[in-house]
């Protein structure tokens, strides 16, 4: 009787397979852990970024006696870069010099980026205007990216509508200095919400900053639902919310 010709083939071990089965776990928790350390570094950057704002505004403010964007006699300083010597809402280098920065009127909105950058205060080119109908339209060239997602910087202030309003303020706030971070909105008009961000993620910045409430303080909830829970009049934070991409945060820096 002749033996066996074929090699006999044997399965894994169930030790073996258990092995496997450990470096897959391994595996899958190393690339969510590693997308929970990006994310978290994302958040983290909001935070950075708006710290060297601040620290941006008040230097220049300390060297020429007036905010960025309201500077009156920005075109002193840099002349036909910055524009024309006027306050024109989309030509014009200068502010009108009232105090606090406007982001319609004559556009210091966005002016104040193109002041910072000049002065070598912030990284970056910004055109300072961008005026269409009369309003100025937000946009990658006149407002500076985060390293979030598809977010951007900008401005509110007493000028805008209650739809952009910190809460607590209504429609007419103090005037001064609020920096708010957003995307642009689907007409190019404003901010209106950080794509992806969470209204967790926007109360956990806040918690970290302030008192992590977004009806109170110095960081605010704007709430454009779900970031507030109880609907647009509360601008709280909606921490069970799964959805994403409707949370715009305000930081009053003055």
């Amino acid at each position: 009787m002749l033996g066996n010709q074929f090699p006999r083939y044997q399965g894994f071990s169930l030790v073996e397979l258990s092995i496997v089965l450990v470096i897959l776990g391994l595996l899958v928790g190393g690339i969510l852990g590693g997308q929970s350390l990006i994310r978290a570094s994302e958040l983290r950057s909001i935070v950075a970024e708006m710290e060297n704002f601040s620290t941006a505004i008040n230097s220049f403010r300390e060297k020429h006696q007036a905010l960025p964007g309201d500077l009156a006699n920005a075109y002193q300083f840099w002349g036909a870069p910055c524009g024309t010597d006027t306050s024109d809402m989309a030509v014009g280098c200068n502010g009108d010099g009232n105090g606090y920065i406007a982001l319609s009127g004559n556009g210091e909105g966005v002016k104040i980026w193109e002041h910072l950058a000049l002065a070598q205060m912030i990284e970056g080119a910004f055109t300072g205007g961008g005026v269409i109908d009369g309003e100025v339209v937000l946009s990658v060239d006149n407002s500076p990216g985060s390293k979030f997602p598809q977010a951007y910087w900008g401005f509110y202030n007493s000028s805008m509508s209650s739809v952009f309003a910190p809460a607590g303020f209504g429609s007419t706030p103090d005037p001064g200095v609020y920096l708010q971070i957003g995307g642009f909105d689907t007409n190019g008009t404003g901010l209106y919400g950080i794509p992806s961000m969470s209204s967790a993620e926007a109360w956990n910045i806040d918690t970290k900053l302030d008192d992590g409430n977004g009806e109170t303080g110095k960081v605010r909830g704007i709430d454009d639902e779900p970031c507030g829970d109880l609907g647009p009049a509360l601008y709280g934070y909606d921490l069970d919310s799964p959805v994403k991409g409707t949370c715009v945060l305000t930081f009053i820096l003055q």
